[in-house]
Parts: C-alpha cells; structure tokens; sequence
C-alpha cells in the first residue's frame, strides 16, 4: 500500500516549500512536516513531496516503511474518515536513496492525474451514499415502525418512505453513472482521443452529483427511520460523518464555478493540483 504526504500547512491550500530537501550523498535530505498526509501510518511506501533549494525544482520520493527520520504524530481526529489516519508526518533528515526517486528526466507531466484523484473521491462518495442507502433500508424492514397516517402495518409499505428512498437512490444511480463516464474520458485521454477539457468538466460534474447524493443519502434518510435510528449503538450517522468531511476536500463550490465559466465563456482549466 502506498501512502501520501503531499499536503503542506501554508497559508493557501496551494502554498509549498515549507518541506525541503537537499543534495546529501548518492541521494537528498528532507526536512519538513506534512499533514493530511492519507494512509502514511500503515503504508509500505510514502509518497513525498518536497523542494529541491539547489535545483529549485519539486521532487517526489517513495520512501519504504521503517525509512529512518520518518515519525507519525497520530493526530487525525477528524469528525469522518477516521479509519483513513490522515494525521501529520514528520520529516527529520530524512536520507533517500536515487531509486526512490519517482521523477526522472524522462518523466512526462501527468496533466490529468488531478482528475484521476478528483474522480476517485466520486466514487468514494457514491460508495459512501450506497453503503447508507443499503443500511437505511435493512433499518425500515427491520426495527423502523410505520406512521399512523401512513395506514400501513409495515414501515416498508409507506409511500412516502418508498418515495424517499426510490429518489434518493435514483441521484445516487446517476452520480454512479456520471463517475463511471468520467472514468472512461480518463482512458480515453490517455489515447489522445479528446482534449483535457473534454474530461474536466465531466470530472467536476461527478464530483458535484456524488457529494450532494451521498451527503443526502447519509443525512436525508434518517427522516424515514423514525427517532430510535439516532441510537448510537446503530451507528448510522458514520456515513454523513464521512461524506461531510471528504466532501470538504477539493470544494464542490469550486467545481461549479469551473464548470459555469467553462459554460459561458469557453474557458479551458489549465492543470493544476485542484484542477
């Protein structure tokens, strides 16, 4: 498994250097302090990034578990994605080796992986709304008691409750499927048979209809449950805990307004960390 340390505690979410490393022997020092840095506890390699202050240029080393000046604060103690131990690593002379080095001379930039990341958080998010969907419904069928104006003797013969989770699963169905298209533009890309507009602004698209779904599957369908659902021994509000803060990450905000200036004025994203 391959963890990330890549994101850095400047002022902007675009802001780095503050991890440095130098010349040092057949390879570089590093220096420095990532945060967020997803998966890095229990990782077999970590993916880190750093500035070169001699050759003024960004490097990207994976770095094998047990690598020595490698230290984890465990401080990731965030309202969802617990189990994904994003917390901060400590980077102190890090010494690395020329194999490590994941950019070479010959490396070509990968223009689209930002939109292969940002495709994959959709999917997480559809996942996440699936996972709710699948639980909110074992929860009717199973201790969910019916309205009395409903007239029903089962919770799963309400209208009203079918309603809500036929329409709740019909937008998390359409996020699946716009994810899904967007996956195969990425293909398609790397073919060179489309621009990277041509996948953007589908990505961006995903990106919006899977974080409203899987926000509204983990929040809206507890109005179906009835009270006894908000016991915490159900667990049931894990799923908006995890879509809320995963959401968070790249703001949906952002992709709507990418996605209108794309609209009315033909503006291509140019590549980008967040785009």
């Amino acid at each position: 498994m391959i963890g990330m340390a890549l994101a850095e505690n400047g002022k902007r979410a675009v802001d780095f250097g503050h991890v440095v490393s130098c010349p040092e022997g057949e390879g570089h020092l590093i220096d420095g302090r990532k945060i967020y840095a997803t998966g890095a506890v229990g990782a077999d390699l970590l993916l880190v990034s750093s500035y070169d202050v001699v050759a003024q240029t960004m490097r990207l080393d994976l770095l094998p578990s047990g690598t020595p000046g490698v230290s984890f604060e465990e401080d990731w103690n965030r309202l969802g994605q617990r189990a994904t131990e994003s917390g901060s690593v400590v980077l102190d002379r890090v010494q690395t080796r020329p194999e490590w080095s994941v950019l070479t001379a010959q490396s070509a930039p990968q223009v689209h992986a930002p939109l292969r990341y940002q495709n994959g958080f959709s999917m997480i998010l559809v996942g996440i709304g699936l996972a709710a969907l699948e639980a909110a419904a074992a929860f009717v069928r199973e201790h969910s008691r019916p309205w009395a104006s409903a007239g029903v003797n089962e919770a799963a013969d309400d209208l009203l409750i079918r309603r809500l989770f036929g329409e709740i699963g019909a937008e998390l169905a359409a996020a699946c499927a716009s994810a899904r298209t967007a996956a195969g533009l990425l293909d398609v890309f790397e073919r060179g048979a489309c621009s990277r507009t041509d996948v953007a602004i589908p990505v961006y698209a995903a990106r919006s209809s899977a974080s409203r779904a899987s926000l509204r599957a983990g929040s809206d369908l507890m109005s179906a449950l009835g009270a006894r659902v908000t016991d915490a021994r159900y667990g049931l509000d894990r799923y908006w805990r995890d879509a809320r803060t995963l959401s968070l990450h790249d703001p949906v905000e952002w992709k709507h307004e990418e996605i209108g200036r794309h609209l009315l004025t033909g503006w291509d994203p140019a590549p980008g960390l967040y785009q």
